[in-house]
């Protein structure tokens, strides 16, 4: 009687514990982004030219599954740069908003390659030795939906 009480109880548990979930993640020694498959070669290469360019000086990143996190310690003209040139392509949206963090990185890059492949996020850190706000530039100008 105790050894199939044990049995159907084992049973019971296995049909209600969670399933296992498959994930990718990691560190990031230079900067990568997650995009859709079908993503033009051309915008690919391009968006990975801009967020890999030394002068941002890139420091870490790290990834799950398609969502990235990319840390730089860049000076604001850099980061002024990076906004202007990511704003230059065709079907870029970039989303900017401020933390407070001292010791942190200038500015953190955020993306996420199941969402739409040209939104940024982009949260700078004014408390940065690196960022100056009153050097800040963010350009604002309209642009196509599509990639």
């Amino acid at each position: 009687m105790r050894i199939s009480g044990l049995v159907l109880s084992a049973m019971l548990l296995n049909g209600v514990a969670p399933l296992k979930a498959h994930a990718m993640a990691g560190e990031l020694k230079s900067p990568s982004l997650a995009m859709p498959a079908d993503t033009p070669e051309a915008f690919r290469t391009n968006i990975l030219a801009i967020v890999g360019d030394n002068e941002c000086k890139f420091q870490d990143g790290s990834f799950i599954n398609a969502s990235t996190t990319l840390h730089y310690g860049g000076s604001t003209e850099s980061l002024n740069s990076l906004i202007a040139k990511l704003s230059e392509i065709d079907g870029v949206r970039v989303n900017v908003s401020f933390i407070s963090e001292p010791g942190g990185p200038a500015w953190t890059l955020k993306h996420n390659g199941w969402g739409h492949p040209g939104e940024f996020f982009i949260e700078i850190n004014p408390a940065a030795s690196t960022i100056k706000l009153e050097r800040l530039y963010i350009g604002i100008s309209g642009g196509s939906k599509s990639r």
